[in-house]
This record gives structure tokens, sequence and C-alpha cells, in this order.
């Protein structure tokens, strides 16, 4: 979603919401990798550890003030907020953002976001939503799929649970991952 996720430099500031889904410690990991400073919230304490082990700063979603506490490790905003949790904290990302930042939109585990209001617009505040497809296409899917495996082989994600599904299973992943009991990273066999 965020092009320079590949080449952030170390003053950049992410707030990941849903840090504790496959794709969330993904993203944790990665940009904390590459010096990110990443901000992750957890949906509930029993996620709070995965989500630690990805970010530099990690906290709950229901902890009190919250966006006073983000606000307190950057004054002026994150870059960018990657958002896979949707509706419910759709409201974070907006207060968490700095002015001319970007809200990744990316899942809807609550519902979908609302609309762009009067006051993100006058912030300057950009939401990017849509699917993958959007932003990773012809030449840009080898040089990601690359990139990912190079952060595999670098073992950026060595200390995250795989979940394997056969091909004939492909049918349980789904539901696995819309009924949210997916508990690691899954891989489909072929």
């Amino acid at each position: 979603m965020d092009g320079a996720l590949c080449a952030a430099p170390a003053h950049r500031r992410r707030l990941v919401l849903g840090a504790s889904g496959s794709v969330g410690s993904i993203l944790s990991r990665w940009a904390r990798a590459l010096g990110a400073t990443v901000i992750g919230v957890a949906g509930t304490a029993e996620k709070l550890a995965k989500v630690e082990a990805g970010a530099t700063h990690a906290f709950l979603a229901s902890g009190p003030e919250l966006s006073t506490k983000i606000r307190a490790i950057v004054q002026s905003g994150v870059e960018v907020v990657y958002d896979f949790v949707g509706k419910a904290t759709f409201p974070l990302g907006v207060a968490a953002v700095r002015d001319g930042g970007v809200i990744a939109a990316i899942g809807a585990a609550s519902g979908q976001p609302p609309a762009v209001t009067e006051q993100m617009a006058s912030r300057g505040i950009q939401i990017r939503a849509g699917g993958t497809p959007q932003y990773v296409h012809g030449g840009t899917v080898a040089v990601a799929t690359e990139q990912l495996w190079d952060a595999v082989r670098a073992d950026l994600f060595g200390d995250l649970e795989v979940v394997r599904y056969r091909f004939d299973q492909i049918g349980g992943a789904h539901a696995d991952m819309e009924s949210r009991r997916l508990a690691g990273l899954p891989v489909l066999i072929v």
C-alpha cells in the first residue's frame, strides 16, 4: 500500500492496527527490520505478546487514552496507518495519523471504515483501499515476490507460526481466516 515500505528511512513511523494478524505480523517485522518505528495494536491481551515481538511499541486497542499514548511517541502523528480491522479502529487511525498522512485501509474485520470526512479532507489525510492488484501488478510482482522471499530467507518471520493447508483444504483455510480462528501464517501446499 505504501510504496516506501521496502525502503523505509529510519525516521518513518508506522501504526499497525491489527498487528497480531498474519499480514500485520509480517508487516510489523519487515518495517521494523527496515528501520521504521512500528507502533502495533492488539485487539486482546492474549495477542499482545505477538505484537510486542514484532513492533517497537505495542498497545492494547482497549487501553485507556491510546491515541494520547501514540501521540506521546510521535507528536506530529505517524506517516502511515495500516488498518487491518476497519470500522472499530478507524477513529484511532484518524487521530494518530499526521496531517497529510496515509491510512491504508487493508482489512475490514469489524466492518467497512466510514467515508472520508470533511475534517480528514481538511487535514489532507489520504485513504488508500482496495486489493493488492491495485498496487502490485505487472513488473512489480516479480520485485515484490523477490523482496518477500529475501525477507523469508533472512528469517525476519522465523518466530511466526506457520499453518499448512493442503490444496484440497483451501475451503477450510478460508473459513479459518473469515472466522478469525487462524493462529499463524497460512501456507498452501500444492
